[in-house]
């Protein structure tokens, strides 16, 4: 029966990979799934009444360059706060960033109740993707107890065209 079944799934998946692309639909047996990153097979079962997925693919699209030329150097598009690494952490924590245009940059630490604990970037900076990092110390340099902290960066282009960026990731310390 299982091996039946196999040669039935194999067959089915040849089937289905190898249908042109006009055909509507795959056999009733089988249903297949495209999602933003790849595709899924699934397969009918007959006993639980639903499907089981019997192959899947998945690819991966990069939101950065993969190659650039040599001495070249890739802006970024847009604002945005990447969610810090490690999380939970103890006792560092490393923060990236990325600004689209020239702007009046602050990037600072917040705790549960909404007050400021430590002030990492605080000037104008330059288009470009940074990283940071933040040791669990407050701006007087005394450590901080584990807890839910926020990392908060707004960003104002010095241009005037854009409007003032912010976004706000969630950080959790434990000690």
């Amino acid at each position: 029966m299982k091996a039946r079944l196999l040669l039935l799934v194999l067959f089915s998946v040849a089937l289905v990979s190898s249908l042109p692309a006009q055909v509507p639909s795959p056999p009733q047996h089988l249903r297949v799934e495209q999602g933003l990153h790849g595709r899924a097979i699934l397969h009918r079962d007959h006993r639980s009444n639903g499907y089981e997925v019997t192959t899947a693919s998945a690819g991966i699209t990069p939101d950065v360059a993969l190659s650039v030329a040599p001495g070249a150097v890739v802006l970024p598009k847009e604002y945005r706060l990447e969610q810090n690494y490690p999380n939970p952490f103890n006792p560092v924590t490393a923060i990236r960033f990325e600004i689209a245009g020239k702007s009046v940059v602050s990037l600072r630490i917040y705790n549960l109740i909404g007050q400021q604990v430590a002030s990492l970037v605080d000037g104008v900076m330059d288009a470009g993707n940074y990283r940071t990092q933040w040791n669990a110390q407050d701006n007087n340099g005394g450590t901080v107890g584990s807890g839910i902290y926020f990392a908060k960066l707004v960003a104002s282009p010095l241009n005037g065209n854009g409007q003032v960026f912010s976004q706000v990731r969630k950080m959790i310390l434990l000690k």
